[in-house]
């Protein structure tokens, strides 16, 4: 997964397809690890074990940087508040959404807003 996009045009299997679509399509909604590995069509072990393998990344880590990825997206797009888009792209907390952003970006969701005002 590259760390500006979530592509899809890897060459993984197509149960991976799947998951990966599942997750860009709900990543708004509460996504539990079932519901991703029932879209795989695989058991919710084997899916875990075998996403690792193919993508490197935990299902989770691989949700959270789409939502980030929409984040950004989000936030050079609109004119929404930070808030606003924490909760649309599925963060349930304000706290955790802003830890989480500056983790992976380095930067806070303010200053990243900042940098495109």
């Amino acid at each position: 997964m590259e760390k500006e996009g979530v592509s899809g045009a890897k060459n993984y299997p197509r149960w991976l397809h799947r998951a990966i679509n599942f997750m860009q399509i709900n990543y708004a909604d509460k996504i539990l690890l079932k519901d991703i590995a029932s879209a795989a069509c695989l058991s919710l072990y084997h899916f875990s074990r075998q996403f690792k393998r193919h993508t490197n990344f935990t299902c989770l880590e691989y949700l959270t940087q789409i939502r980030i990825n929409k984040v950004k997206e989000m936030i050079r797009d609109n004119h929404r508040s930070i808030t606003w888009i924490c909760f649309e792209v599925g963060f349930e907390s304000l706290s955790q959404f802003e830890r989480v952003f500056k983790r992976i970006e380095k930067i806070t969701p303010s200053q990243y807003k900042k940098n495109f005002l």
